[in-house]
């Protein structure tokens, strides 16, 4: 079965491009976009408060303006307990820094930190 997917990333161009390959192989149901972690924490909230399907997969950049991905993980843990269902996360960036490899590897919720951009593997091996 098809995964609905989010992708939160302040790229327009890589939001794009995720999204457009997402589709191109048919790998998920529906495919959600945003441009940073607090955008993305209104939009969970939003979807929860309608009673609406969560995405099931969420690919998440680090660095990004207005709320980053470390504040955006602070503020989802605070809202997970309200979830019927966990979302796997998977950390998507262009950071090199064993600390922000480490750090993600501290957050339970996060399954993967993955060297951007997304490849066609990472995304039939995730979604497929």
């Amino acid at each position: 079965m098809k995964k609905s997917v989010l992708i939160i990333d302040n790229d327009p161009i890589y939001r794009t491009i995720s999204q457009k390959i997402i589709e191109k192989l048919d790998l998920a149901e529906t495919i959600f976009v945003e441009k940073n972690g607090y955008t993305a924490i209104d939009f969970i909230i939003n979807v929860l408060a309608t009673k609406s399907k969560l995405p099931e997969i969420i690919f998440l950049d680090i660095e990004m303006p207005v709320m980053n991905g470390w504040e955006f993980m602070d503020e989802y843990c605070k809202i997970e307990n309200t979830l019927l269902t966990g979302i796997e996360i998977y950390i998507v960036s262009s950071s090199i820094s064993q600390v922000d490899k480490d750090k993600a590897k501290s957050y339970s919720e996060i399954k993967d930190f993955i060297s951007k951009p997304l490849t066609i593997e990472n995304l039939k091996t995730i979604l497929g």
